[in-house]
């Protein structure tokens, strides 16, 4: 079981990836999961993609870091994200990339991603569950949540 779980979780992309046809009474936002190195080997390029994967809307240009959201620690809030990014705009879309990318250490650096995923707004709830007590480590399922419209409050890191 262990062995699946490690498979499932090692990056924040990739573990909404995995669980995204696991869940069936809740929903993960379209993605675009972005390898830092994919972005430095052609940035042109990797904008583009973005900009016709999301064009018209806002994005949110979220960190996907090796040293977060993983089975030794949740690191939430230690990296950088970009909200609320005009996905038509070359340029705030090259630079929420780099604004992201800019907050890694430069020992995991090329080991790292990048999700990109819509804004969303008119939010009700958001939140985080965690699989342990992140004080005793207890195996319990905690579910931190804020009824505000503030998505970060409880992500961030903050509170």
């Amino acid at each position: 079981m262990a062995n699946r779980i490690n498979k499932i979780i090692s990056t924040k992309a990739n573990t909404l990836y995995a669980m995204k046809n696991l869940i069936k009474k809740a929903s993960i936002e379209e993605m675009y999961i972005l390898r830092v190195e994919d972005f430095w080997r052609n940035k042109n390029q990797v904008c583009t993609e973005i900009m016709e994967k999301f064009g018209g809307c806002r994005i949110v240009v979220r960190s996907s870091s090796t040293q977060e959201d993983c089975m030794k620690s949740s690191n939430a809030g230690h990296y950088k994200s970009v909200l609320n990014v005009n996905a038509t705009n070359e340029k705030d879309v090259k630079n929420a990339l780099i604004t992201v990318l800019s907050s890694y250490e430069e020992n995991a650096f090329n080991k790292n991603e990048i999700l990109v995923q819509p804004m969303l707004f008119n939010v009700i709830s958001s939140g985080v569950v965690f699989s342990c007590d992140i004080d005793t480590l207890s195996p319990y399922y905690i579910v931190n949540y804020d009824k505000s419209s503030d998505t970060c409050s409880v992500t961030d890191g903050r509170g």
